[in-house]
């Protein structure tokens, strides 16, 4: 099984996902099997276009909540999943 992080509730991960690149979320709760979480800062992708007022493409997803796999939290993950961030030092 792969080595898994400290997910606590109030921590922020960042989405290691290439498409999500900037995305980063509010862990609210986690159990045996998933941790949700709340969207705190959009991908970088779909901020610009909000700046810009590209509303047909995208939406803003901040605050919007998920249920994650707790696996994607896992250390192994690199090139999806989540990982911690300075942020969650303050959680």
């Amino acid at each position: 099984m792969p080595e898994e992080l400290n997910i606590v509730p109030g921590s922020v991960w960042a989405d290691n996902a290439p498409r999500q690149n900037g995305r980063t979320v509010r862990v609210t709760e986690a159990d045996e099997r998933y941790v949700y979480v709340t969207v705190v800062t959009n991908s970088r992708r779909v901020q610009e276009d909000l700046d810009t007022g590209n509303l047909k493409r995208r939406r803003d997803t901040r605050g919007h909540a998920h249920r994650v796999l707790r696996v994607a939290f896992s250390a192994r993950r690199r090139r999806t999943g989540y990982r911690p961030t300075d942020e969650s030092a303050d959680a």
